[in-house]
C-alpha cells in the first residue's frame, strides 16, 4: 500500500507461519485499516506523509476560485442569441481596432515608422484576436 503513503509490513505471525497463540491482527494492520476507512477532513491535504493543514495561501486561492465561480454563474448570459451577438460584436471590434490603429500609425508618421506591411500585419492581428474573442460562442 505504498501508493497511499502507508508503508505497512506484516509481523511474523501475520506472514502465515501457522497457527499462533495470538490470532489477532497486528497493530500496524489495524492502524492501516482505520486510516484507510477514516474520511478525509476538510481543510487538510494529504501528501503521502500524512495529513497537514492547508497553508494560508492555498486557503485564499480556494476561497477566491469559489467566489469567482459563483460570480461567473451569476453574470452568465443565458440567452444564446445575445451571447452570439456579443461575441460577433467583440470580434468585429478587435478587427476594426487593430486595423485602424495600424493605418493610423503609418499615416500619422508619414511612412517613416511603418509601411504597408505593418498595416497588413495589424489587420492580421485584428482578425486573429477577433476570432479568438468569439471562438467559444459562435
Amino acid at each position: 500500500m505504498t501508493g497511499l503513503g502507508l508503508h505497512v509490513t506484516p509481523d511474523a505471525h501475520d506472514a502465515g507461519s501457522g497457527p499462533t497463540r495470538d490470532s489477532r491482527p497486528s497493530r500496524r494492520w489495524v492502524w492501516a485499516y482505520a486510516r484507510l476507512m477514516t474520511p478525509r477532513r476538510q481543510g487538510r491535504v494529504s501528501d503521502g506523509e500524512g495529513d497537514r493543514p492547508l497553508t494560508p495561501v492555498k486557503r485564499a486561492i480556494n476561497k477566491a476560485s469559489t467566489g469567482m465561480r459563483s460570480l461567473r454563474q451569476k453574470l452568465q448570459i443565458r440567452n444564446r442569441l445575445a451571447r452570439e451577438c456579443l461575441a460577433e460584436f467583440f470580434g468585429e471590434y478587435m478587427l476594426i481596432l487593430m486595423g485602424t490603429a495600424a493605418v493610423a500609425q503609418v499615416v500619422t508618421n508619414f511612412d517613416q515608422k511603418g509601411t504597408y506591411l505593418s498595416i497588413n500585419i495589424g489587420y492580421a492581428a485584428g482578425v486573429l484576436f477577433g476570432i479568438y474573442a468569439s471562438v467559444g460562442v459562435s
